[in-house]
């Protein structure tokens, strides 16, 4: 079986590096963007099964690029990063797949990607 692919998209740098070394940690295989331009092309060349984007994304905003990711890329489980739970609506309204809080653990974090993709099979 072939790791499972995530894209963080995050501008903060420690909280970006921090999801990296948790979810390979875990034996995902991981990419980094640091701006929503950049997470749009790294989607199409590395191909990632699950997308965590920052809702405060520099450039584009993490709610725009969950809008044009479930657009261009139905299938790719999408969900939103936030400090606060107060943009759930706006979150669920791109058409992400789900909202996270910053600062879940590591056993939640992994769970909710299992459920996302074990809903798809």
């Amino acid at each position: 079986m072939e790791p499972i692919k995530v894209l963080v998209a995050d501008g903060d740098d420690a909280a970006r590096e921090g999801l990296c070394l948790l979810l390979e940690d875990n034996r995902y295989h991981v990419a980094e963007a640091c701006r929503g331009t950049q997470a749009l092309h790294l989607i199409a060349m590395f191909q990632p099964q699950v997308v965590l984007v920052d809702a405060h994304l520099p450039d584009s905003g993490g709610f725009e690029i969950a809008r044009q990711i479930k657009a261009r890329w139905p299938a790719v489980k999408v969900f939103l990063l936030d400090v606060f739970d107060q943009h759930l609506d706006e979150a669920l309204a791109t058409g992400a797949d789900g909202y996270l809080l910053k600062g879940g653990t590591a056993e939640e974090l992994q769970a909710i990607i299992h459920q996302a993709l074990t809903d798809v099979e």
